[in-house]
């Protein structure tokens, strides 16, 4: 889920650019401070499977560590909700997580707002619309409605926060 590359601020700071990449979540990293030596640490590069995540330099790693065992235990529907809360509501984490938690959102998996008017159609959402009218109605116009009404579109579906 995570993959950052741990410096050693004292020998960076001294020219000297020590580092190690870890994948997170780590069970000990004893040995790899045993390895960069026993200083001060920042993250100087990291990878992540959530598109768009932010880290600080100084990011609490005991933190991290909790946070990307978090997410190996999450399905697949509640990875693309947490990637769809990054992208629409915070890059943080933390945050991102705690609002997965809370649910305080609608997720939708569908390609866009048109896909979505279509289901809430065909789930009489709009109540029940006899067929002669079906192809009347405008897609595009509900889907616009639906973005004044909160639902944006992201990279795995749109999301709603209420």
């Amino acid at each position: 889920m995570l993959k950052i590359a741990l410096t050693n601020l004292r020998r960076y700071n001294e020219g000297e650019l020590v580092f190690e990449w870890i994948d997170l979540p780590c069970d000990d990293f004893e040995p790899i401070f045993d390895k960069l030596g026993h200083d001060e640490y920042f993250i100087s590069d990291f990878e992540c499977e959530i598109n768009y995540i932010e880290l600080s330099e100084y990011a609490d790693l005991p933190l991290l560590n909790e946070l990307a065992q978090k997410y190996d235990k999450l399905d697949r529907q509640e990875k693309f909700t947490l990637q769809a809360i990054v992208e629409a509501e915070t890059n943080d984490l933390s945050k991102a997580f705690e609002i997965l938690e809370n649910e305080c959102y609608i997720f939708y998996e569908v390609e866009n707002l048109e896909e979505l008017a279509e289901e809430f159609i065909e789930d009489g959402l709009f109540g029940k619309i006899p067929k002669e009218l079906e192809s009347y109605i405008d897609y595009e116009k509900i889907a616009r409605d639906l973005k004044y009404e909160g639902y944006i579109k992201t990279s795995v579906g749109i999301i709603c926060f209420y």
